[in-house]
């Protein structure tokens, strides 16, 4: 995909950023709901008003009435939910149900406070999303034995403890300033720090777009709350088959967790899919995604085969990726990519 094409690919997107669309997270405060006593009962509220939330979606809310102030939103139920299921924590698939809002640690071990590594206008994502205001948060759902931000990811203590309104403050200054176009958040992995987000939704005064950048292990209850607060997934797909996985990255059950997630929240929101090819696993894992792709999402969702993999951390202990990417390697992974006829950023190259 060309910059010159960038617009159009991703529609909704630019309508925020030339201020012809609100984020979605902006209308969710304008939806009215009820306070609830039990989690059933706010799941209950959250379905009727997610619906309303739809209805209004399909035509980018001309005719639905939005009351313009409201005392109890629906972005605050998804806050008061994600609080709730802080108890027992099903943030991720691993759904380990840890009491994290008793200090409890999760296999995260991510606590109940969000640790903020870093956070900074970032010009390494891809063209049309920077300058990009990133939020690094500490700790992961993964443990991949070549992990680039292994120092972030595998060390969930380190960083700075902070709330949404601390991070909002800073997202809505950065963009008042025109330093950032977007909120980016990334780390490690966003996924156990989805109340924070969602409180920094709440807290947001500026019509930043808010983007998930993810491995996209969430569970079907994060799939829920995120729809309506992400207007743009940077959505990693690794593998292609549950072996390799599990093996690199110490994740279960990962095709069908995969397929399910991509299946739904490419139509919840735009998506750009980030496929990072590895050295040695381009017929088991860039085939097979791309193949996947093809045949299911191609016309949701935005491919970039990326071919800046090196070997990082703990990758020298295997030998299958304790080496840079070969060209004949990315150059077969990018005939899979035309083979599959979907949408793809410009191809890479100089490796």
């Amino acid at each position: 995909m060309s910059d010159e094409s960038a617009a159009t690919t991703l529609k909704r997107y630019f309508k925020i950023r030339n201020g012809q669309s609100l984020p979605y997270f902006a209308l969710l405060r304008k939806i009215e709901c009820k306070k609830c006593a039990s989690l059933e009962e706010m799941w209950e509220e959250h379905g009727r008003a997610m619906e309303e939330f739809r209805k209004g979606k399909k035509n980018d809310f001309r005719d639905i009435k939005i009351k313009p102030d409201v005392v109890y939103s629906l972005l605050d139920l998804k806050y008061d939910i994600a609080k709730e299921l802080l108890k027992s924590c099903v943030f991720c698939e691993r759904r380990c149900r840890a009491d994290r809002a008793e200090g409890k640690l999760g296999w995260c071990r991510v606590g109940a406070d969000s640790r903020v590594a870093t956070m900074f206008e970032h010009w390494g994502e891809e063209r049309m999303l920077v300058p990009s205001g990133t939020i690094f948060f500490s700790g992961c759902t993964w443990r991949c034995v070549y992990c680039q931000n292994w120092d972030i990811s595998q060390f969930p203590e380190r960083g700075t403890v902070m709330n949404g309104e601390e991070i909002a403050n800073w997202i809505d200054a950065e963009a008042k300033a025109g330093r950032i176009i977007n909120a980016n958040f990334v780390g490690g992995e966003p996924t156990p720090n989805l109340h924070t987000i969602i409180d920094t939704a709440r807290h947001m005064k500026s019509p930043t777009p808010i983007i998930w950048n993810s491995n996209m292990y969430m569970s079907e209850e994060t799939n829920d709350l995120l729809e309506g607060v992400v207007d743009l997934y940077l959505a990693d797909f690794r593998y292609g088959n549950d072996e390799c996985a599990m093996r690199l990255s110490s994740v279960p059950n990962y095709m069908a967790t995969m397929k399910r997630n991509f299946e739904r929240t490419s139509k919840d929101a735009e998506m750009i899919v980030r496929i990072l090819v590895l050295p040695n696993h381009i017929e088991c894992c860039a085939r097979n995604i791309l193949k996947w792709i093809g045949e299911n999402i191609p016309n949701r969702v935005y491919v970039n085969l990326m071919s800046q993999y090196r070997p990082e951390y703990k990758a020298m202990e295997h030998p299958e990726i304790a080496r840079r990417l070969y060209s004949e390697e990315y150059g077969r992974a990018v005939k899979y990519l035309k083979e599959a006829r979907i949408k793809y950023f410009e191809i890479q190259g100089g490796i």
